[in-house]
């Protein structure tokens, strides 16, 4: 059984005095009280994260009650002179457990490539800690047919070599549909992400027999069903948007943008799948 999830990136947004008003807010709220503990502990069993900048890491550990709080980024090294990059192994001693990868702004802004993202899962694996990886077509992937040709690529070059799947969560993000005012019907959703689960057990199953990609030892012995690995979607989720998408098989949670700044719109679309 898939975990549900309720994932907010808020980007290069928030400052200090915003965040401590979301948590004033978002710690009063029913979900955060329905899916946390009374005293407000964090774990991964907690089906709220968000993604705030570096920053305000720290902040929002402090600050956030019955949520989990996760990286925007990371590099693929533990340690180095690598200026201004932050290392998993840190952020797992910060109290993080879960970190971003392969974000369609990072690839689109920052040219980080599947073969860069293989790294940086492996680093964050190395640290027990949770890849949220996310793929995604553009506008003209989709319109010339090639949606699920990109979408494999994907998660093979940037699963490579990779059988942790426990340690694993992905997040379909049509990039067409992220700030462009389009939207993707409920059946195109369902068609990618249940493409995406048979994708991933075949893959699983492939390296599970094989012992790797082209006969290369697995990074860890530790693997479970990729059935059960959640699979978001990322498509300029609302409010509104969010009971439809919410009742599809396939979908098991949601990573959302914009709204996931205002704790109130943030709720409104957890209560639709948690």
């Amino acid at each position: 059984m898939k975990t549900k999830i309720l994932a907010g990136n808020w980007k290069m947004n928030l400052k200090v005095e915003e965040v401590k008003a979301f948590f004033d807010v978002w710690n009063k709220s029913s979900l955060s009280n329905r899916t946390g503990n009374p005293n407000g502990k964090r774990s991964q069993d907690t089906g709220v994260i968000v993604f705030p900048q570096a920053h305000l890491l720290a902040l929002c550990l402090e600050h956030g009650k019955n949520v989990r709080i996760g990286a925007q980024n990371c590099y693929s090294e533990d340690t180095g002179a690598f200026t201004g990059e932050l290392s998993p192994e840190s952020l797992m001693s910060l109290g993080l457990d879960v970190c971003l990868v392969g974000h369609s702004e990072r690839r689109q802004y920052f040219g980080e490539t599947d073969q860069f993202l293989n790294l940086k899962i492996k680093a964050l694996h190395r640290n027990a800690m949770t890849a949220m990886y996310c793929v995604g077509e553009s506008l003209e992937e989709r319109e010339s047919g090639r949606t699920f040709e990109v979408l494999k690529e994907q998660l093979h070059e940037g699963l490579n070599e990779i059988s942790d799947f426990s340690r694993l969560i992905i997040a379909y993000e049509p990039v067409w549909a992220i700030g462009t005012g389009k939207q993707a019907s409920a059946k195109q959703v369902d068609e990618v992400h249940s493409w995406i689960d048979k994708e991933l057990t075949e893959m699983l199953a492939f390296r599970t027999a094989k012992g790797g990609m082209n006969g290369q030892p697995l990074q860890n012995a530790q693997t479970r069903s990729s059935s059960s690995v959640p699979i978001l979607y990322g498509g300029s989720v609302k409010p509104e948007t969010a009971p439809e998408l919410a009742s599809l098989k396939n979908i098991s949670g949601f990573l959302v943008g914009g709204a996931s700044l205002k704790p109130t719109d943030f709720e409104k679309i957890g209560l639709a799948i948690l």
